[in-house]
């Protein structure tokens, strides 16, 4: 937390000085920021909220948040300033234009990060919502106190005379050129973008492996290995062994099929130690064949397995506890696994039940997996439904909230086009770089949705705002650019270098998180600057 909060700082405050220039604008800035986190951790504190590993990414999220939230503030401000209007006259129009839109987005961020709320998974619940209270936390500070701070200053001190305002206008004039003249060819190509992600989506898996979620480089890494290698391993694979009406765990039928599918897990690769019941008469066999090795089998002579058993009566009933029941209906079969990921271990798992299907009687015992390893592949299954049905209830809120800002539904349609491609995009780099959908990486969908939408708000706001004085939809569209287009580049910027902090990260899915956030931001703002225009030209008529 303390190291990606010093570079996140750092990046941000680059970031500012390149964009603004002048130091007072960017104290105020780098002072709302700093606010936001402070008062963020400080309810963290007093909520009894605990730290865990994915707590690294907040202080990323709360300054990347507040960052966007300032930047757009700041240039709205900026540029009323520059046409002649006092603070007071460019704060009203700033707080009207850019603090609704801003707000908008603060709350489709928050509802991108409250739909994790949906998930089974207890940390990645309140990581959903601990971030979406912090969105709020970081626009609250960021309205309140920004404005307060650029009210006590004057233009002159906030505003820096080198800043080449045309190159941003040129620029922003010729992207909405390129949409004009070539959409044709934007549209075949953004066609064959999405075949290619699709392409990707279908190869994601979900072999989770232990090894994967380890620090790099770090001594409790360097420790599981050696554990791994040298003894049994940590990841148990266990079966529960249940006898039919009129059996029990202690008849000799019974504790030949517990054997016969011991063996079977003994000749397993992944399979590194294996303990149940009938190993007791293994032992025992062993000890009166002179304790040879090649004695260590289970009693073919059901007469010696009598004879055995007069052995087990002597011993103390909890001794035995461990591997079956007291009522002697139930026992277990224990065995240790390679860490070879979730999907190798299910082929595993269904290689041996064909088997056991096979070889045993199943009206006699049955055999069923159970323990922690299941519950570790089930959390795979978890994490795809958790993330349909959390995406699912974003984009429901997030298109109500749209829709009560636009209130026009093609301009609700055009808002989802292209948000909607950053998310197939993140699952199609998940595939072709072969990354395992796991908890926590799934976090980036929620993350990719709220904030990807945030410059579309903007881009349609000010659209909507420009129509409604009665200009024409070209000049609506060009207008738009000049004035918006900037703010929109600028954060996208900022937010892909932010989430890249988490590159440095010794926790292996916050680096990917990082990874896949910051890229697929990028696919978000071509989609925004490239296709927006397209589809508001095809989609809504001129007057």
């Amino acid at each position: 937390v303390m190291v990606s909060s010093v570079i996140a700082a750092i990046l941000v405050f680059i970031a500012l000085l390149v964009i603004f220039r002048r130091a007072w604008t960017i104290t105020i800035a780098m002072t709302s920021i700093g606010l936001a986190l402070l008062f963020f951790f400080g309810f963290l504190g007093w909520t009894g909220r605990p730290l865990n590993a994915m707590s690294a990414l907040y202080p990323v999220l709360m300054i990347i948040v507040g960052t966007s939230d300032v930047v757009h503030i700041l240039t709205k401000f900026q540029a009323e300033l520059r046409k002649g209007k006092d603070k007071w006259d460019a704060w009203t129009v700033t707080v009207r234009q850019i603090g609704l839109a801003t707000l908008l987005t603060s709350l489709t961020t928050a509802v991108g990060f409250a739909s994790l709320f949906t998930s089974r998974i207890g940390p990645i619940r309140e990581f959903g919502v601990n971030a979406a209270i912090g969105v709020g936390i970081a626009y609250l500070t960021v309205i309140f106190f920004t404005g307060a701070a650029l009210l006590s200053f004057e233009p002159e001190q906030l505003m820096s005379n080198k800043v080449k305002k045309l190159s941003w206008e040129g620029l922003m004039a010729r992207v909405n050129h390129w949409t004009r003249d070539y959409h044709r060819g934007i549209l075949v190509f953004s066609a064959l973008f999405l075949a290619w992600c699709f392409w990707g989506i279908s190869k994601i898996t979900t072999n989770y492996r232990i090894e994967d979620q380890m620090p790099r480089g770090q001594q409790i890494t360097k420790d599981f290995m050696y554990f791994e290698k040298e003894f049994a391993g940590f990841r148990p694979y266990e079966l529960a062994v249940e006898t039919g009406p009129g059996h029990q765990v202690n008849d000799y039928e019974v504790l030949q099929a517990m054997n016969r599918v011991e063996q079977y897990l003994e000749k397993e690769p992944l399979i590194k130690s294996v303990q149940s019941y009938s190993d007791v008469y293994r032992s025992i066999h062993r000890m009166e064949n002179g304790n040879r090795a090649e004695a260590y089998i289970f009693p073919e002579d059901s007469s010696d397995f009598l004879r055995y058993q007069r052995y087990l009566r002597l011993m103390p009933k909890e001794a035995l506890a461990v591997l079956v029941s007291r009522d002697g209906k139930k026992a277990r079969i224990s065995a240790r696994v390679a860490d070879a990921g979730a999907e190798e271990i299910n082929e595993m798992s269904d290689s041996l039940f064909t088997y056991i299907h096979a070889r045993v009687d199943t009206s006699m015992v049955k055999f069923r997996l159970t323990g922690t390893g299941v519950i570790v592949d089930k959390n795979s299954q978890y994490v795809r439904e958790s993330l349909i049905w959390g995406l699912g209830m974003a984009l429901l809120i997030v298109s109500v909230l749209m829709a009560l800002l636009f209130r026009q539904a093609v301009l609700l349609v055009i808002a989802l086009i292209p948000n909607v491609l950053p998310l197939i995009f993140a699952g199609a780099v998940l595939g072709w770089l072969g990354i395992e959908l796991e908890a926590g990486i799934s976090i980036v969908f929620a993350i990719v949705f709220g904030i990807a939408v945030d410059d579309t708000i903007h881009f349609l706001s000010k659209y909507k705002l420009i129509r409604q004085e009665g200009l024409s939809r070209e000049e609506a569209i060009a207008t738009t650019f000049a004035e918006t287009g900037k703010a929109i580049v600028l954060t996208s910027i900022i937010l892909f270098f932010g989430f890249l902090v988490l590159f440095f990260s010794v926790h292996p899915p916050s680096v990917v998180v990082g990874l896949l956030i910051s890229i697929t931001l990028v696919s978000a703002l071509l989609a925004d600057l490239f296709l927006i225009p397209i589809a508001i030209r095809l989609l809504i008529r001129e007057k």
